[in-house]
């Protein structure tokens, strides 16, 4: 092979090498973002979205547990019809 092959080879697995490294950083990075906020209370009526999903730690579930709540929706503001919120106690994460 020529040397000119050779060098873009080499560039090649060099670009490929530093494009993984710079995922890998973006990745352990954006890692903490996503983790999951822990309230000590529920919000207020409309202070959850409808589907959104939080986790309380109000005392209120056994221990090793936490309280997940999914937001639902008011009847003023779904046409007359309620949909409520659902609690359930999960193992902490």
């Amino acid at each position: 092979m020529s040397m000119v092959h050779d060098n873009i080879i080499h560039q090649q697995g060099a670009a490929i090498s530093t494009s993984l490294s710079l995922a890998l950083i973006v990745v352990f990075w954006a890692a903490p973002a996503f983790a999951q906020q822990i309230f000590t209370r529920e919000p207020p009526p409309g202070g959850l979205a409808l589907g959104q999903i939080i986790l309380v730690d109000d005392g209120r579930c056994p221990k090793g547990q936490i309280k997940q709540v999914t937001g639902g929706i008011g009847a003023a503001r779904n046409n007359g019809k309620e949909i409520p919120r659902v609690r359930k106690c999960i193992k902490k994460p």
